[in-house]
């Protein structure tokens, strides 16, 4: 490697940097809100276990343990994914351009001109697959991390398993010279045994290629292709598996992989069935979903060479007449059949398209799942169809300037500035297309924009129009989708009777905020009546029917909710809350007991468990070391809940019998309530003269806080 070629991979970094550099502060979005900001056990990294998909889970509670819920955090690991896998993808091309040259390349300065052209080959592939904004998906939208993450293990385990040939190879040809050098080192007392280290090297990156594997197992099911790519790449690129050079270290692979099959069988059995019956209970046979499949690679192709409009959810509708696929489902067989036969020959441009079509099966072949296109999904397949693009252009190049080196320097020169001008408008359109995911407001608007018939992003757009406090428009969106559902699922790509239970829970909602709560009643109900696990709407019930004065009738609804899902901490919440206000200590405390109390929407129950210990008038309940370690956490920038908080570990510490600490807390309570003109504050000034009296506060009705 020349001491240039060395500085490559910096490029990659910093151009991916760029093109993220304004990802870093966007808003947790859609699924988001249940794998990160609404997961119960995401405070929890303990215990550790083996799952499918449990590495991300990981990833995102180690996140959660270093920085809460800053958004920033996460972004960061994902982009540090992305830039890791770029620098494989980098290391998987260039190492196999190589091996072309090897075979195809005379002379040593021909070997040395085709290296070159490989480390800049290698170097465009990659820097266009970092920055084209078809990753976004798989980079911003934060969840995506099980796409992004399972890529980087399976470039990883293509890098460790060239690696690893490519040592086997080597090992044979320096043990032939270590015997000779052996020979020679014996009549001077020295042996050699050159083959030792090389057996160590193939080994070692075998066991990197088989933890790749198994990492990827507990990453993302788009992993098991990855057996049958080696297979296809070792066939086109490495020889052949009967090479017999390398068929010793071939077998070798092979048993390491069927050993890997237990955990692979084990994540079939528990993921990837459950979620193919999905595909199957929403109507969708192995022929439909694969004659739908023709218009989404179709599109997604599209998308390559023209990425906008990008889309978060496409809620794409199954193809039930075979015409409307005619001419997609033409193109694709055939760039399928011309795949086929030039994997046969071992045509090098058969590898890019196996690699498109091995690693976008899972989601695009006959097997039904959920959601029939994610752009997501296009995280690996995107390397194969950038690469050959990028190879024919300098092959094309290559016929073109013939063996001129002028015009050949020129015409090298004249490719580099295109792939340069490529990458660098391709980063522009990925930082245009992050800031669509500046707030969830913004990111779907534009996704109703691009799928006006997608009523299942509307009703999520009302639901972000509700967060900030944009009720009127939110309720125009939700009337609009329940006028709009279709009557049969068969003709949308998602679920109505979800989207109909999302609506009238938000239309409840609104009418329970205006007051009205009969017609909040009629809407929950009727949600509920839709789906009975529905535990928002459920939980919604039960808030309504306690303030309209049925509190048995509420109480009924938390534990129906509760039996359903015995995690749910809003029905705990609610309970618990109910129980205060009968001034039953013990239930209320036995309900918080039961909660997790981690999560955004956790801190109102954090403070009002924390309140009841430290001001509970039965002296077997009050604690107020507990009550401190719930509020430690809790901070805040609006001033009222700031001096709600100071207040509350004030009592926390008189609790505890540190009644000097307790009154400070209260006078930075009264500090701050002061600051902002508060009013209202006299319970304060009374629990302050509690405190230098060296007296805690005790409750003897929950107040309504």
């Amino acid at each position: 490697m020349k001491r240039w070629e060395k500085w490559l991979p910096l490029g990659l970094v910093l151009i991916a940097l760029l093109a993220y550099s304004n990802s870093f502060t966007k808003a947790f979005v859609f699924d988001d809100r249940i794998m990160i900001t609404g997961n119960p056990n995401i405070g929890s990294l303990l215990p550790l276990t083996w799952e499918p998909r449990s590495i991300v889970r990981l990833s995102f509670r180690l996140n959660y343990a270093l920085g809460g819920f800053k958004v920033e955090h996460y972004h960061t690991t994902n982009l540090l994914i992305h830039i890791i896998a770029g620098l494989l993808l980098y290391g998987v091309v260039r190492r196999t351009l190589e091996k072309g040259v090897g075979r195809g390349r005379k002379g040593q300065e021909g070997t040395e001109r085709g290296e070159d052209a490989a480390a800049f080959l290698a170097l465009a592939v990659a820097a266009i697959w970092l920055v084209h904004p078809l990753q976004t998906e798989s980079v911003t939208y934060i969840c995506q991390r099980y796409e992004s993450l399972m890529g980087l293990f399976y470039l990883l385990c293509v890098y460790a398993w060239i690696r690893a040939q490519e040592s086997g190879v080597r090992s044979q040809e320096s043990g032939v010279r270590g015997q000779e050098s052996g020979v020679r080192g014996q009549e001077s007392g020295v042996t050699i045994h050159h083959s030792l280290f090389t057996i160590h090297s193939a080994s070692f990156w075998y066991a990197v290629a088989v933890a790749a594997f198994v990492a990827g197992i507990g990453t993302k099911e788009t992993i098991f292709t990855l057996p049958l790519m080696v297979i296809v790449y070792e066939y086109v690129a490495g020889g052949g598996v009967g090479c017999g050079r390398a068929r010793r270290y071939w077998w070798q692979a092979c048993l390491v992989i069927l050993l890997c099959l237990v955990p692979a069988i084990r994540t079939v059995r528990c993921v990837v069935v459950p979620f193919i019956a999905q595909g199957f209970e929403q109507g969708v046979s192995p022929l439909v979903y694969l004659f739908s499949q023709f218009g989404v690679v179709a599109h997604y192709l599209r998308l390559v060479f023209r990425p906008d409009p990008l889309c978060l959810d496409y809620a794409w509708a199954p193809v039930r007449d075979p015409q409307g696929i005619l001419f997609p489902g033409t193109v694709i067989v055939f760039i399928f059949g011309a795949t086929v036969w030039l994997v046969l020959r071992k045509n090098p441009a058969g590898l890019a398209g196996a690699w498109f079509f091995i690693t976008l099966a899972p989601a695009s072949s006959i097997i039904p799942i959920k959601d029939l296109a994610f752009e997501h999904r296009m995280y690996l397949p995107l390397a194969g169809v950038i690469a050959l693009v990028v190879v024919a252009g300098w092959k094309a190049l290559e016929a073109a300037c013939g063996s001129g080196g002028a015009r050949r320097e020129r015409g090298s020169l004249m490719y580099g500035a295109a792939i340069v001008c490529v990458a660098l408008g391709l980063a522009a359109l990925t930082l245009r297309r992050n800031a669509d995911y500046r707030s969830e407001v913004t990111i779907w608007r534009h996704t109703v924009d691009v799928r006006p018939a997608n009523l299942r992003a509307r009703v999520a757009l009302a639901a972000a129009l509700m967060a900030e406090g944009r009720t009127e428009e939110a309720a125009v969106e939700l009337h609009d989708t329940l006028r709009d559902l279709p009557a049969s699922r068969a003709e949308v790509g998602y679920d109505i009777d979800y989207v109909r239970g999302k609506a009238l829970n938000g239309l409840g909602v609104i009418e329970e905020m205006a007051g009205e709560l009969d017609g909040a009643r009629d809407y929950f109900e009727r949600a509920v009546g839709i789906d009975g696990d529905f535990s928002r709407a459920r939980n919604n019930l039960g808030i309504v029917l306690e303030k309209q004065g049925l509190v048995r009738e509420a109480r009924e609804q938390w534990r129906e909710t509760l039996r359903r899902s015995p995690s749910d901490e809003k029905a705990r919440f609610c309970l618990a809350a109910s129980f205060v206000k009968e001034r039953n200590w013990a239930g209320a405390k036995a309900e918080f007991d039961g909660m997790r109390l981690v999560g955004p929407g956790a801190g109102e129950a954090r403070m009002a468990f924390a309140w009841l210990l430290a001001t509970c008038p039965e002296a077997g309940l009050r604690d107020g070391e507990r009550a401190g370690e719930l509020l430690e956490a809790l901070k805040s920038s609006d001033p009222v809940m700031t001096v709600r908080l100071h207040d509350m570990r004030g009592a926390a510490l008189a609790a505890a019998g540190r009644y000097g600490d307790a009154a400070n807390e209260t006078r930075k309570a009264l500090a701050v309530a002061g600051k902002v003109g508060m009013r209202g504050t006299e319970g304060i000034r009374e629990r302050l003269a509690l405190y230098l009296a060296g007296k805690p506060f005790v409750e003897t009705e929950q107040p309504r806080r």
